[in-house]
């Protein structure tokens, strides 16, 4: 164990915020490495969770920005984060990592890495820590000479979150990762949708799913215009993404409906909670004559129905609101069942919804038909 008395506010320092420079991810990892080297078994439990087994060391330092040769490539690299020391077993153990908050994987930095490890003696493990799931995707695919553990900071946050009690400085870079949504969230469960009324929260829950489903997910399948004027709204008994074109001609909507009294339908299963929807729209008074569009749509709902959700077309029985020129809907407790945790449920919901666009737009059919919404 490292016994070098290190100070964490001075190993900040050099990362203070100034002028054209924002070091979100170096901040993040000086202080997890402080935790490691000084919170008492902290550095055992990540390193068995990059390891995929116990780790027990008899030794180990820590290190971050330390640089490192790569005399293939002629150029030095800095890992964010370096442990090297002995197993109890008396095996020499090196590990470094790569950490990504608000910026990009980026793969030439990992396989850099990775032959650089390569060249080490003993046992070398590579890990990438990432906040968002594009991050997450992109270091998952990039092919290493080692293999990367791939992980994201809800799992360090897990890993020390047992030990808690062995630190104040712990227990406050925790709440710093929750306040920063570094952390697991609460998962949504069927007692809460059933009881959302009573449920002070789950507003806030499905609005931050939402966010969550706008910011750190990528929505290919969505056709440009649709993704000029996006945000997250709570209004006519929805949670959700609303992808708005000029004079709503017309306005993608996808989310969470937890009330169908707005949009003239019910619930799927209203015993079972609330529905995940995909809704097209537009105004009846300013486009009275969509008939291309929902000629279009028409053609589209077989293979939405094929996906197990209900869909309805403009005045189809069921469908009594007149901006509605279709609605997808599905019970959201079968979406996100065994999905016990927040990233599980989001990765299910974005999924769902990503069948059900591609239904809707994967040929390519159906925006030409949306585009003839017209006065």
């Amino acid at each position: 164990m490292q016994t070098e008395n290190h100070n964490l506010f001075n190993a900040l320092f050099r990362f203070h915020l100034r002028d054209g420079y924002s070091p979100w991810e170096n901040f993040l990892s000086e202080a997890f490495a402080y935790n490691l080297r000084t919170v008492a078994g902290a550095c055992n439990a990540w390193c068995s969770v990059i390891a995929g087994t116990d780790v027990k060391l008899r030794e180990w330092e820590v290190f971050t920005r330390n640089s490192e040769r790569d005399e293939e490539g002629n150029t030095t690299v800095f890992p964010d984060l370096k442990i090297v020391g002995v197993t109890a077993g008396g095996e020499p153990f090196r590990f470094w990592a790569e950490h990504k908050w608000d910026s990009p994987c980026n793969p030439g930095q990992l396989q850099t890495y990775a032959r650089c490890l390569t060249k080490k003696p003993g046992r070398n493990l590579l890990a990438f820590v990432g906040a968002l799931p594009r991050q997450i995707r992109d270091a998952k695919a990039t092919p290493t000479d080692i293999p990367c553990v791939v992980l994201s900071w809800e799992d360090a946050y897990t890993a020390l979150l047992p030990l808690n009690g062995n630190s104040v400085m712990l227990a406050e870079f925790l709440h710093f990762m929750e306040t920063h949504e570094l952390s697991p969230g609460e998962p949504l469960t069927t007692r809460k949708m059933q009881a959302f009324i009573e449920a002070t929260g789950f507003i806030n829950q499905l609005w931050r799913y939402a966010d969550k489903l706008l910011t750190e997910y990528d929505w290919p399948l969505i056709p440009a215009r649709y993704t000029q004027d996006k945000e997250v709204k709570d209004r006519w008994g929805r949670v959700a993404i609303e992808l708005r074109t000029k004079d709503w001609a017309p306005t993608i909507t996808l989310g969470f409906l937890y009330s169908g009294n707005e949009h003239g339908v019910k619930l799927t299963s209203p015993e079972s909670g609330i529905d995940l929807f995909v809704r097209i729209e537009t105004s009846p008074s300013d486009y009275p004559n969509p008939a291309q569009a929902l000629a279009g749509l028409a053609e589209k709902v077989p293979l939405v129905r094929k996906l197990g959700a209900r869909v309805l077309l403009k005045d189809q029985p069921g469908n009594d609101n007149k901006h509605t020129l279709l609605i997808a809907q599905k019970t959201l407790a079968t979406i996100i069942d065994r999905k016990l945790t927040e990233r599980e449920q989001l990765a299910a919901i974005h999924a769902e919804l990503s069948k059900w666009l591609e239904a809707l737009f994967g040929d390519g059919r159906l925006e030409p038909a949306l585009k003839s919404i017209t006065t």
